[in-house]
């Protein structure tokens, strides 16, 4: 086995390789980018374990699952959790309408910047919903990226089975993504609780 594999719990790689979809399906939601590199390994010729073709659709229609459910959880989770909140500093009744006006200039942005950053994607979609921001626009850009986002990740697993170091790159890079939130949150605090209209 690859020594990326030593990366991922022993169990969990035993049951990827005996369920194969249905495991690796709330893998993909919750962990995607790693979880694609990894399953691309495994649809490689070195193991044949996926069909790299339908494994695409299934990786891309798992990304756009849990998009969605991030969405879903912001657009009807979100309202009453500022309401409940709306003493903190900054959550007044304001606060929403200051996250559409965001999303409805910025939407696009901040979806691409949340897709392609390991780490911060879930927040981006959480807001998006939150700020109503309609669906059919958030589902139609969320797909166009992961159909190539889907596409990269598979190909680095796939090709890139022998040079590791592009594959330990990516997710060594990885740990920089809680730097990378807490700095996107001091913006978005900045930007939607800073200042009051």
């Amino acid at each position: 086995m690859p020594p990326i594999f030593s990366n991922i719990p022993p169990f969990i790689l035993g049951l990827i390789l005996k369920y194969k979809y249905i495991v690796l399906f709330p893998i993909l939601v919750f962990e995607g980018p790693i979880a694609t590199i990894v399953s691309g390994i495994l649809a490689s010729p070195n193991y044949s374990e996926f069909n790299i073709i339908f494994l695409y659709f299934f990786v891309l229609f798992s990304d756009i699952f849990g998009d969605t459910m991030y969405y879903s959880i912001g657009r009807f989770a979100g309202p009453k959790l500022i309401s409940k909140f709306k003493k903190w500093r900054g959550v007044d009744e304001g606060y929403e309408t200051r996250v559409k006006k965001f999303f409805k200039k910025y939407g696009n942005f901040a979806i691409f910047f949340g897709k392609i950053t390991h780490g911060i994607g879930w927040p981006v979609m959480i807001a998006a919903g939150s700020a109503r921001m309609s669906y059919l626009k958030f589902i139609l850009y969320c797909t166009s990226i992961s159909m190539v986002k889907t596409a990269i990740l598979l190909s680095v697993g796939y090709y890139y089975t022998k040079d590791y170091s592009v594959i330990a790159y990516y997710i060594g890079s990885s740990a920089t993504s809680l730097l990378t939130l807490v700095v996107v949150a001091v913006v978005l605090w900045k930007v939607f609780l800073g200042k009051k209209e």
